[in-house]
């Protein structure tokens, strides 16, 4: 290429970039406005119309009630097109509308502390005070309590009576009264939504064909191609009217417009009450290099379609989806939506408080979901495509889902994965509540070349990690999806079972992973003749408390598995309790204690293990004597999660301590002491002041029992201190240095 060629670019870079222009967009402004700050437009589909590449649209703070459709948008690398609140401002777009905005004339009493009011149009969700409301259910269940988190709150079918009849299209459940019983409730069902979860990880939506009150059964048309299977089968009804018997709950009639709402506290709706009217506040298609950047979503989500290099940063979405059986319609909640898109991320955002997969990525590919909070996702897990999770990579390569937070969902499923995808650095926890089978992150058929590595998995209702189902037997041929890599990850627990990580098919890798529970590469074939589908699978450097299982073997009978397997310590088989071999697991310290058989223990595998320290790998997914130690999950505006965790009462005398650095911090300051007081208001002149450090990991030397330490981690980035809490642990008087003890 010439010279003048690169000279030309330059001059027309340098032109494009001079004719970059800052739109504005406020509450009071109007789109026959000029867009500037002094002349705003009042939408944000306005400034769309007019941008070019390098161009910015500050949004000036309030809510925004628009569907902006974003069509063909082109910006550049060097000069992308951005879209951002003005200066720090709260900019909300908002999904819902009051309801004195939707044709209500105020409220009169239905009876008791029901009242109701006449709307213009459909609603599909209430929030009272910005709080979501219970769409009226039996057995009932709250949001503001946890109990719609729980089976507790579902009736119990009878699995060996409820079936669907063949060729007649009718399915009929059958209760078991079993902490709920249908018939001594006295309600007629008919008409009704009923939530089956009849398939252990599917559950399905149906509208009650026949029930009559005090029946013991009712029956619906089965979804298509509906599966039963003879165990686990629980249920709940909603969306209708004569179910509206407890304080939060809420019904919408679509026929004659009128919603009814118990509201918190009784008595007639205080005045901010909204209701959900639209599902996506923006829709970008088409386009590229595009910024989403500071906004806030409430009651709606953002969709990307056919784009390329898009990025949503730094958003908050709460209640960004939800269903709609109020009207009748048990069709699909896909949430937020990035389909055929590449290079597409979503950076630093929050998602919370939804009813259906919290976002699906289908299609395209090189897709990346970073550093994002989710929780409270998906409380009846019905509008699905077969398998549900919290998150579909759907025929979607080389995606990344890396240092997220997840906790309290309800699908069986967790990170649902395509090839060549990574999934790493991330806290999944309390998940899985309201199905049956499944694991939190799960590598399906068809698939491969996926790696799962340096997440944490607590608080387990399920197995952490499922790398799927291979053949019956090895006379097959050999499954589509077959490299699968877990290496480096912690399930500690409470676990449900004795099963950590389930690993099926062949060419599964599983390397320096530390579980609480089993590690199990399981044989379907139940012809001990057929067995060694594992054949090309590798373990080694595992630390497991009870055993790494092959065939169909169970914790309590050990099964040495087909294929390769070095180098793992298994607490079952040794007779040895993990523990003793780590610095405090009770306190979130991984990390091998001194002297402990997992110190140079493991086997070298290149990309594995590589800059380990010592004379060989340690056996674990942590090195003795590292200078850092991996904490998983989002991290914040300050340091987080403190290792000691702030308030235990059974620290180590020799514990160091650790914590997760603020987002794109260059550094921390660390502040250690005795006085709380004096740790608050502690500056770098002060005692309490110890060093700056890179590194995540301070010694403070030796530690009293029964005393009680305080210390504080501030966030250093471009010469600014972001001050973090002061953190506390007392050390015991009963536990001294971290010492392996190898007792059985």
């Amino acid at each position: 290429m010439s010279r003048g060629f690169h000279l030309l670019g330059g001059m027309l870079l340098v032109c494009g970039l001079a004719r970059a222009v800052d739109y504005y967009v406020a509450a009071n402004g109007s789109d026959t406005a000029q867009g500037t700050r002094a002349a705003p437009f009042a939408t944000i589909q306005r400034a769309a119309g007019v941008m070019k590449p390098g161009d910015t649209c500050f949004i000036r703070e309030g809510k925004y009630h628009e569907e902006a459709v974003i069509d063909g948008l082109t910006g550049t690398a060097d000069a992308p097109i951005t879209f951002t609140a003005h200066q720090d401002e709260t900019v909300t777009l908002d999904g819902s509308r009051p309801v004195t905005a939707l044709g209500s004339k105020g409220w009169t009493r239905h009876q008791g502390n029901i009242y109701k009011t006449t709307l213009t149009s459909d609603i599909s969700q209430v929030f009272v005070d910005g709080e979501w409301m219970m769409l009226a259910r039996w057995p009932n269940a709250r949001f503001d309590d946890e109990s719609a988190w729980t089976w507790d709150n579902w009736a119990q079918g009878d699995e060996k009576l409820s079936k669907i009849e063949d060729g007649k299209g009718v399915g009929r459940e059958h209760d078991a009264a079993v902490n709920h019983d249908l018939a001594a409730s006295g309600l007629d069902m008919t008409g009704a939504i009923a939530i089956l979860n009849v398939c252990n990880f599917i559950t399905y939506p149906c509208k009650v064909a026949s029930h009559a009150a005090g029946q013991t059964y009712f029956d619906y048309p089965p979804a298509h191609k509906m599966w039963l299977k003879p165990v686990f089968h629980y249920y709940f009804f909603d969306a209708k009217l004569n179910l509206l018997d407890n304080e939060t709950e809420w019904y919408f009639d679509p026929v004659t417009k009128t919603l009814y709402l118990w509201a918190p506290g009784g008595g007639p709706p205080p005045g901010d009450v909204r209701a959900k009217t639209m599902t996506n506040a923006l829709f970008i298609k088409n386009s590229t290099h595009v910024l989403i950047r500071g906004l806030d979503f409430f009651a709606t989500t953002f969709r990307l379609e056919g784009c390329d290099s898009v990025t949503v940063e730094d958003c908050d979405l709460t209640y960004p989806c939800f269903n709609r059986r109020t009207l009748g319609d048990t069709g699909k909640v896909l949430g937020t939506l990035i389909e055929n898109c590449t290079n597409a991320t979503v950076l630093n955002c929050l998602f919370s408080h939804t009813d259906g997969l919290v976002m699906c990525v289908s299609g395209g590919r090189d897709n990346t979901v970073e550093n994002c909070e989710l929780h409270h996702l998906d409380y009846t897990v019905a509008h699905h495509n077969a398998n549900s999770g919290f998150i579909w990579f759907k025929n979607s390569p080389n995606g990344v889902f890396r240092r997220n937070t997840v906790y309290r969902t309800g699908a069986s499923e967790g990170v649902m994965t395509s090839s060549g995808m990574l999934v790493e650095l991330n806290d999944i926890s309390d998940a899985g509540h309201l199905q049956s089978d499944g694991s939190y992150v799960h590598l399906y058929q068809g698939h491969r070349d996926v790696v799962i590595a340096r997440n944490w998995f607590h608080r387990m209702l399920k197995s952490a990690i499922r790398l799927s189902d291979g053949p019956k037997s090895v006379l097959r041929p050999p499954p589509l999806m077959r490299t699968g890599v877990a290496r480096h990850n912690v399930a500690f627990g409470p676990i449900f079972g004795g099963t950590t990580f389930m690993i099926k098919g062949d060419e599964r890798h599983v390397y320096n992973n530390l579980c609480k529970g089993a590690i199990v590469f399981a044989d379907t074939s139940k012809d001990p003749t057929k067995s060694g589908i594992h054949a090309n699978s590798v373990s080694a450097n595992n630390a497991v408390a009870l055993a790494v299982l092959g065939g169909r073997g169970k914790p309590n009978k050990p099964v040495r598995p087909s294929g390769t397997h070095s180098s793992n310590w298994d607490g079952q088989l040794l007779g040895k309790d993990l523990r003793t071999q780590l610095r405090d697991w009770d306190n979130l310290d991984f990390r091998p204690a001194p002297g402990s058989e997992l110190v140079d223990g493991g086997t070298a595998i290149p990309g594995v293990t590589d800059g380990y320290v010592g004379k060989a790998p340690d056996i674990g997914p942590y090195e003795h004597g590292d200078t850092n130690y991996w904490i998983p999950g989002r991290r914040g505006v300050t340091a987080t999660r403190p290792i000691p965790p702030d308030g235990t009462h059974d620290a180590r005398t020799d514990a160091d301590v650790m914590w997760l650095g603020a987002y794109r911090a260059d550094s921390h300051d660390v502040y250690f002491g005795r006085d709380r007081d004096a740790l608050t208001g502690a500056s770098r002149e002060s005692g309490e002041f110890r060093r700056n450090q890179k590194n995540n990991i301070f010694a403070p030397g030796k530690l009293l029992s029964g005393r009680t330490y305080f210390w504080r981690v501030d966030a250093v980035k471009d010469g600014k201190v972001s001050k973090g809490q002061v953190w506390a642990f007392t050390v015991s008087e009963r536990r001294g240095d971290a010492a392996p003890q190898n007792r059985p």
